[in-house]
């Protein structure tokens, strides 16, 4: 199968008074049908500027994005957004508490001018069954239902125009940990069934290891490491990686990572150290690297 979302070098600063900000500063990979690509960092290293930029509601400063082979700088843009759809971290928010739940998913056929009008009630309900939840809820309100049931709407949303990319900003995080078992498999039996691919931003390692195929792993903007999950999540070769491993809690002794002794703070993105990115904070740190920007290279 071929790249249904590509990203080419892709950039996105912002003005912010005499200074710019930073927030992607050069990320390239290709995300292929039917796969899950995670990117996973600390909050601040640009992930969700990331997804935005993937899901075509932002212009990059410089890079661009392809979907499915198209430039989506070019004229089609309008027709591509609608190839890459977005499940949001909170899903009351991201729900219209006046709307039932059957006039949210009509909304986009209706918008798009999607199939017979006579039938798009009938699409919305085999959605709504498609995500595990029952015929009533077609005619009840967001505040009506528990927060995984928001969230299997909002998935049931963005299914609705048949996309090839759903792009999942956090879409767990603020569930229950019993629940967020529920919505992941949920996905994942999606993806199989319809052959969608996920770009899916975390932060939580163990979540990243139930869904990625592939590990994109961000750290003030820039790519530290990518590869399989496998490959990033059992054999991490940066040491940014190593510490997002040591942080995450695990019962078993065996399955612990060794803590790496990071100091500091993640650099200004207004103010970008000269060298690497993670100079200031790294344990091996040499004069070199507070010098010379290391590029990616292949390993193994």
């Amino acid at each position: 199968m071929g790249a249904v979302l590509e990203a080419v070098d892709v950039t996105r600063h912002y003005p912010a008074g005499r200074a710019t900000l930073r927030a992607v500063d050069g990320v390239s990979f290709a995300l292929q049908a039917g796969s899950t690509l995670a990117v996973v960092g600390e909050s601040g290293c640009g992930k969700s500027t990331l997804a935005r930029l993937c899901a075509l509601q932002e212009a990059p400063t410089a890079g661009s994005v392809r979907i499915a082979g198209q430039d989506a700088a070019g004229p089609a843009r309008r027709t591509l957004q609608l190839q890459n759809q977005m499940v949001f971290q909170n899903p009351y928010g991201s729900l219209n508490p006046r709307r039932t739940i059957g006039d949210t998913l009509i909304e986009p056929l209706t918008v798009n001018r999607r199939g017979p009008r006579a039938g798009r009630a009938a699409e919305a309900r085999r959605m709504l069954d498609r995500v595990g939840l029952r015929p009533e809820a077609f005619d009840r309100y967001p505040h009506q239902f528990s927060g995984g049931q928001r969230q299997r709407v909002a998935i049931a949303r963005a299914l609705m125009l048949s996309p090839q990319v759903v792009t999942a900003d956090e879409p767990v995080s603020a569930l229950d940990v019993s629940v967020q078992a529920q919505v992941l498999n949920l996905m994942r039996d999606l993806q199989d069934e319809l052959g969608i691919a996920y770009l899916f931003i975390s932060h939580d390692i163990s979540v990243v290891r139930h869904m990625a195929r592939d590990v994109l792993v961000m750290y003030a903007g820039r790519p530290a490491e990518q590869g399989s999950r496998d490959a990033v999540l059992n054999h991490p070769r940066h040491p940014y990686t190593r510490m997002l491993l040591a942080s995450t809690p695990f019962v078993d002794p065996a399955r612990r990572q060794a803590a790496l002794p990071v100091r500091g703070e993640p650099p200004s993105p207004t103010q970008p150290l000269p060298g690497c990115a993670f100079a200031s904070r790294c344990p091996y740190v040499a004069d070199r690297c507070r010098a010379e920007r290391p590029l990616l290279r292949p390993v193994d």
